[in-house]
């Protein structure tokens, strides 16, 4: 943004509007959003559920590019790179520049080539998710829009609705994906929030239990073995989702791990106190 700025002499929003975006004919796309743009709430995983999640507009960061837009648009955006709407020759030729480019390559310029040579990519932001998949060959072309933070079921949804079409169109089309059209690929958010509900639950137990049981042996294992399981998702998950472990607890992890990581911390501390009093108790015991 800084360097278009500084060499043309026009803030970055006015020279996308008026160099790149109303040539291309996306009309309702800005750079910023506008009083009249009407943004659907974001939302975010817990507990089987979907709850309201609203961030903070920032640029370049939500939207990525912070870029709004509707699906006239997106339509628009598809037949473009589909050669079905004309454009400018300058932008005609960066289109040929980058399909090309992506025979030899599996990504170029923001697109990936599949299997089948069908071209698409996902996006995503900690409230919102989408994808696009096209054929050049077939001129057809499928783009969904989510307001959830799930991107691979955003993502198997677009190809399992682009490839129906496609054998709408011809009953010799080959699946580009190695999925089954008939199942939607949960995203690894949508599985940690199964597992983190049931350690929610289960800690909720675990938590009742703990009330109960006077054995001082039980009590220490318990609490040994939720204080490893607990030091272990504190250090892994942020090695291996290469984030800190404030941004995936309050930005992408789904709410249930938040619940599910307090349940847990709550039952080693009552677990502790409840051991110690039992300890003292039998020492009490002896001593009388």
């Amino acid at each position: 943004g800084l360097i278009i700025e500084k060499e043309t002499g026009m803030t970055y929003k006015d020279y996308m509007e008026q160099e790149i975006l109303r040539p291309l004919g996306l009309n309702n796309t800005y750079v910023e959003m506008t009083d009249e743009d009407g943004i659907i709430e974001g939302s975010r995983l817990g507990y089987r559920h979907s709850f309201k999640y609203i961030l903070p507009v920032k640029k370049a960061s939500i939207p990525a590019g912070y870029f709004y837009s509707n699906t006239k648009d997106m339509a628009v955006w598809m037949n473009i790179w589909m050669g079905k709407k004309e454009v400018p020759e300058v932008f005609s030729k960066a289109i040929e520049i980058t399909q090309s480019r992506l025979i030899k390559e599996d990504y170029y310029s923001g697109w990936e080539l599949f299997t089948n040579g069908e071209i698409g990519h996902s996006g995503g932001t900690p409230n919102y998710s989408s994808r696009i998949v096209y054929s050049d060959k077939e001129k057809t072309a499928v783009c969904v829009l989510t307001n959830l933070n799930a991107a691979s079921s955003t993502d198997s949804l677009c190809n399992s609705i682009f490839e129906v079409i496609n054998e709408n169109n011809t009953q010799n089309s080959k699946v580009y994906s190695s999925e089954k059209k008939e199942k939607i690929t949960q995203d690894v958010w949508t599985v940690f929030d199964i597992v983190f509900s049931i350690i929610t639950i289960s800690g909720i137990i675990i938590l009742l239990l703990a009330l109960i049981i006077k054995h001082s042996k039980i009590l220490i294992g318990l609490d040994s073995v939720l204080s490893l399981f607990l030091v272990l998702i504190l250090i892994l998950f942020p090695i291996i989702f290469g984030a800190g472990l404030k941004e995936i607890l309050f930005i992408w992890a789904p709410i249930s791990m938040v619940g599910g990581l307090a349940v847990m911390v709550l039952d080693i501390l009552l677990i502790t106190f409840k051991f110690l009093m039992v300890k003292k108790h039998a020492r009490d015991y002896k001593a009388g």
